[in-house]
């Protein structure tokens, strides 16, 4: 197994590989950086979602379906120990955006919906605003452009006359 001293470096190189196409040599790398013990959980989860990109890239479903699998249960672990709102932002996006590669369209939809009410109980205008966005460009995926627009007319007005948010231009 790879020493802890600098394991960036091999997940550098195994990136590398994957923009080079040498998609069995990162996935070599990929793998012997999950079997590591000193792996925090957060390494493991951009691991796996390099792992996932691999197996999206060379279609290799069953793969998918395993990595997917895996970096969900990371994340759901993350969510429950994030100590900011940011960071448990991110991981609920980065939990639909997993739930999506899977093509469970519905239940990323549920995460994103579920969280907006969590962001509207502590009042949240930013987290609700990222939801409405995401749950819009997943419409937009998957033809249903009633609720992508609905979705996306909810980040306009949220975004109100100040219009400082990130996802603004992009609506």
């Amino acid at each position: 197994i790879i020493p802890p001293d600098d394991p960036g470096q091999f997940i550098r190189y195994a990136c590398k590989m994957v923009e080079l196409r040498e998609f069995d040599e990162a996935t070599t790398i990929f793998s012997t950086l999950l079997k590591a013990e000193w792996f925090t959980s957060g390494q493991r989860l951009d691991v796996l979602k390099n792992l996932c990109l691999i197996a999206k890239a060379t279609e290799q479903k069953n793969d998918l379906e395993q990595y997917s699998q895996a970096a969900l249960e990371i994340i759901d672990d993350e969510i429950a120990n994030a100590k900011s709102a940011d960071a448990r932002r991110k991981l609920i996006i980065s939990k639909a955006q997993t739930l999506e590669e899977l093509d469970e369209h519905d239940r990323a939809i549920v995460c994103l919906r579920r969280a907006i009410e969590g962001f509207e109980s502590v009042n949240d205008v930013r987290g609700i605003i990222e939801c409405w966005f995401h749950i819009g460009g997943k419409m937009r995926k998957t033809n249903n452009h009633m609720e992508e627009r609905a979705a996306y007319e909810r980040v306009l007005k949220l975004s109100g006359e100040k219009g400082d948010s990130f996802f603004l231009p992009l609506t």
